[in-house]
């Protein structure tokens, strides 16, 4: 299930669901192989540059420095 629900993810993660982001799904898509590191790396700032989602800074350079780190 994908939703931007805060209080539908929290009421998963209270029944022991598994939640995973929208930076999660574009990291698993690359670890399967689904976008290369070029792609995850185009997506990931187009997340940040132009989506709704407010993302702070300091987790735009962890998730930055998360993918550079990627093989």
């Amino acid at each position: 299930m994908l939703t931007d629900d805060l209080a539908l993810r929290r009421l998963v993660e209270s029944r022991g669901g598994l939640v995973v982001g929208s930076i999660g799904i574009l990291i698993r898509a690359y670890k399967h192989d689904l976008l290369d590191h070029s792609g995850v790396s185009l997506a990931i700032d187009a997340l940040f540059s132009h989506s709704t989602l407010h993302i702070s800074a300091g987790f735009k350079a962890y998730v930055t420095k998360l993918i550079n780190g990627l093989p």
